[in-house]
């Protein structure tokens, strides 16, 4: 099953009681080799110049901060390259700045447009939503036939706001809804190996949709 990657971000937030310098940042990305795009506020007195938003960019690679939130994240459309950059970025923060050694959670944020080989994804979400009571539900309160058009998960016991969150999206790609899904994946965690071993795991997410696909299509036969 061919996939294409529509945006893969990792970020990492850090524990600090201390503000991010946006320029004491800029020229740590600009000494990695660079190019500095965003257009910076001006120097104060005794003052932690702050933003949010992207800053810089090398090739592919695009780094966005947001210096109040203490958050730095690195964004690719080439995941490997993405993995290793942020791994990259990361060493060279840790090692300029004392306040940033302690982090409060790392964050995958992911996109994929996954070709459907022959099955339409419209009716295979409908043959899947089968039988959902809260599809039933609203059904018969509409007096409409309704179907579960995108299904989103979440991880057990957490809640949005946590450092362990994982928000999963699966549903027909907006612009081909007959040949495509669209999957988005959130995945938060303390933890930081877990986040870059699920960041490599795109092949296990496009194969699960595979099976699951290929085993609702033969049911139906």
């Amino acid at each position: 099953m061919n996939y294409k990657v529509k945006f893969f971000r990792i970020a990492v937030r850090y524990l600090s009681v201390a503000k991010i310098d946006l320029y004491e940042l800029i020229d740590l990305f600009r000494s990695l080799g660079y190019t500095i795009t965003a257009q910076l506020p001006p120097k104060g007195f005794r003052l932690s110049v702050s933003g949010s938003g992207p800053v810089a960019v090398k090739g592919n690679i695009t780094i966005d901060v947001n210096t109040d939130k203490l958050i730095i994240g690195v964004s690719s459309p080439e995941p490997e390259e993405c993995i290793n950059e942020f791994v990259m970025i990361e060493k060279a923060v840790i090692s300029s700045f004392d306040s940033l050694r302690k982090a409060h959670f790392y964050e995958l944020l992911m996109e994929l447009e996954i070709k459907s080989n022959g099955i339409n994804p419209m009716e295979f979400l409908q043959r899947v939503s089968k039988g959902n009571i809260i599809a039933d539900k609203v059904s018969s309160a509409l007096k409409e036939q309704l179907f579960v058009f995108s299904y989103r998960l979440a991880k057990v016991g957490t809640s949005p706001e946590d450092s362990e969150w994982i928000d999963f999206e699966i549903m027909p790609y907006l612009i081909r809804p007959r040949s495509s899904i669209y999957v988005s994946v959130v995945y938060r965690s303390r933890n930081r190996e877990k986040v870059l071993e699920k960041s490599r795991s795109l092949t296990v997410i496009v194969n699960a949709i595979n099976e699951l696909m290929k085993g609702v299509e033969e049911g139906e036969r």
